[in-house]
């Protein structure tokens, strides 16, 4: 189409050029000189579908819309339905960490949401790179991803302090002693391993849920259990084969499930 109405082009560039303004693709070119019909009947396809559709489908229309129609404005057409798009994320993910009133940050919601695009696009042999979408926030290495951070820091720490003075007020006397040496040491960034020993019912479970609600009060991160009945009793406890991937049976062969762009490493 450029080709049909630019004159006297001598290259690419010359091409993408509209009113002295150099476009970076041929597209935006096309677009500034209007070559583009509006993306309405998009927008009317998809909000009429939006009324009864759930998110995933609403995501796999909005990439079929992209590779085989010609919707002409991508980035605009994003930020018009992307809520619409992302509105499971934070349900799933809450779900998946077993935090009912996690909140997901905004940008966070919307890297999630990019991933599954990215995920629908490639199942079409296409990229997402290819059509002008905004890009993720955050890298893989960074905060966005490593929802077991997020996780230990998305407590209410206000009602976590209320909660552990409240505990630390009931401690007895070994109970306290065993709570400050393990806290102090926890708080000065020293090494330590300690082994815990009581008979049922003399209230170590209690003294543990001592120790994780005062130190997650302090925005530390804490922390996997290595039975199953030991997660269920300590309050927020994850296994560590759960957390960690370590396989359940063992041979010669089994290795950790980790992959190296994984945030499990960090």
């Amino acid at each position: 189409m450029l080709l049909m109405i630019v004159k006297c082009t001598k290259s690419y560039e010359d091409l993408r050029t509209y009113n002295n303004m150099l476009h970076p693709t041929f597209k935006e070119a096309c677009k500034a000189h209007g070559l583009f019909n509006d993306d309405n009947e998009w927008y009317n396809a998809f909000d009429e579908v939006a009324r009864w559709a759930t998110s995933e489908q609403l995501r796999h229309l909005f990439v079929t819309m992209l590779i085989y129609c010609e919707v002409g404005d991508e980035p605009t057409f994003f930020e018009k339905v992307w809520q619409l798009l992302a509105d499971d994320i934070q349900y799933n993910m809450r779900k998946t960490l077993n935090l009912p009133s996690y909140q997901m940050p905004i940008n966070e919601i919307r890297d999630h949401l990019l991933d599954k695009l990215s995920i629908l696009f490639n199942k079409c042999d296409s990229n997402i790179r290819d059509y002008n979408l905004p890009l993720k926030t955050n890298s893989a290495g960074s905060s966005y991803g490593n929802r077991y951070i997020e996780e230990e820091l998305s407590y209410n720490f206000n009602a976590l302090l209320s909660e552990a003075q409240n505990l630390h007020m009931k401690l007895n006397e070994q109970q306290l002693y065993a709570f400050n040496t393990i806290v102090h040491i926890v708080l000065s960034n020293i090494s330590g391993f300690f082994f815990l020993s009581g008979y049922g019912g003399t209230r170590n479970t209690f003294l543990w849920n001592t120790i994780v609600t005062h130190l997650r009060a302090q925005k530390r991160i804490v922390f996997v259990a290595s039975s199953g009945v030991a997660s269920l009793l300590l309050s927020g406890g994850r296994t560590t084969h759960s957390r960690f991937k370590i396989p359940c049976e063992m041979d010669e062969t089994s290795i950790c499930d980790i992959k190296e762009v994984q945030s499990l490493p960090s």
